[in-house]
């Protein structure tokens, strides 16, 4: 699970990059399977959902990526998880 700082580091950056307040409604942030279950697999959520940031190392099924090419989804930039997260997930 990835530490509240670095999730507000990569929320942060996002945020500068792209000029949107990630609100965690319209404009979100998926780091994790519990993210994605809120966001994307919830049908009222998805359905809000206008920008989506998702983190590369997750694998989806064709059926989830479907869902994610709908919302026209952006991976987060690698280098927004800093050199520690990196390490960890060699």
């Amino acid at each position: 699970m990835l530490s509240n700082a670095l999730c507000l580091h990569i929320k942060e950056m996002i945020e500068l990059q792209s000029g949107y307040e990630i609100d965690g409604i319209k404009n979100v942030l998926v780091l994790n399977r519990d993210d994605f279950k809120k966001a994307i697999l919830n049908p009222a959520a998805y359905e809000q959902v206008e920008n989506l940031w998702v983190n590369q190392n997750m694998i989806f099924s064709a059926e989830e990526m479907r869902l994610l090419r709908v919302k026209g989804f952006k991976y987060i930039p690698r280098e927004f998880f800093g050199k520690e997260l990196r390490e960890a997930a060699e």
